[in-house]
């Protein structure tokens, strides 16, 4: 198999909270967009030592290089099944 369904990044509290993270960020654009905003509203993500943070949504950093090492490895095997003539630009 080459996606495990066991990856970290596939259970269900990392999944939830990359959509959730994903929907508020789709939804502070729109409102940054048509002007909708509230004063005082961040709408990027903060960096902080433990981790990443926008209102109540938290990734550590341990979660996030984990998540990253995992689809970067899906990534590399997924090249092997790629013709290699599309590989040169």
């Amino acid at each position: 198999m080459i996606i495990p369904r066991t990856l970290a990044i596939f259970q269900q509290d990392a999944e939830a909270r990359i959509t959730r993270l994903r929907h508020r960020l789709a939804h502070l654009e729109k409102a940054a967009q048509s002007g909708e905003l509230p004063d005082g509203t961040s709408i990027m993500l903060r960096p902080v030592q433990a981790g990443l943070i926008l209102g109540d949504i938290q990734i550590q950093w341990t979660e996030l290089e984990a998540w990253l090492r995992e689809v970067h490895g899906i990534a590399e095997k997924l090249v092997d099944f790629m013709p290699r003539d599309s590989l040169v630009p």
